[in-house]
């Protein structure tokens, strides 16, 4: 679906006033986008923001989490490397919540994309082996409690 098609179904709703908060939150999202592809980077920022203050009021896991992630998107966008990491973090943490292996997967790549893995082997593995490692050993953790329900 086109994202004119898409901004043209989000704002139906609120033309006839059935929009909620819920709503909001995303017709949100699509506007910053907007203003980020305009280089608008503070419009953006204080979209995404209210996005994501919505969603923590409205219980809406899967918002927060994007908006966070487009948050550090904005924050790689103007060479803020460092800023984008602690959003990608926080907006991992709530991909894992929701177990979304989608948006752990794209998080974990735009991360590893900003902080590249080191070529010096002394410097220990990297942030994305690091990820990895901690997926598979949840994974065998849940096996292992799993397997022990079923005894």
């Amino acid at each position: 679906m086109g994202s004119s098609v898409l901004c043209l179904l989000l704002s139906y709703p609120a033309y006839y006033g059935l929009a909620n908060e819920k709503d909001d939150g995303w017709r949100l999202i699509l506007e910053a986008r907007g203003a980020l592809r305009a280089g608008d980077f503070p419009e953006a920022l204080g979209k995404l923001g209210e996005s994501f203050s919505l969603a923590e009021k409205t219980g809406q896991k899967l918002l927060a989490a994007i908006a966070l992630g487009n948050i550090a998107e904005a924050y790689r966008l103007q060479g803020n490397g460092a800023e984008a990491l602690v959003y990608y973090e926080k907006a991992l943490s709530f991909y894992r919540d929701l177990r979304n292996q989608n948006g752990i997967a794209i998080t974990e790549q735009k991360m590893e994309e900003i902080a590249p893995r080191s070529t010096t082997p002394e410097s220990g593995p990297s942030l994305r082996e690091k990820l990895i490692r901690d997926a598979i050993d949840r994974v065998r953790d849940r096996v292992r409690s799993l397997e022990k329900k079923g005894e």
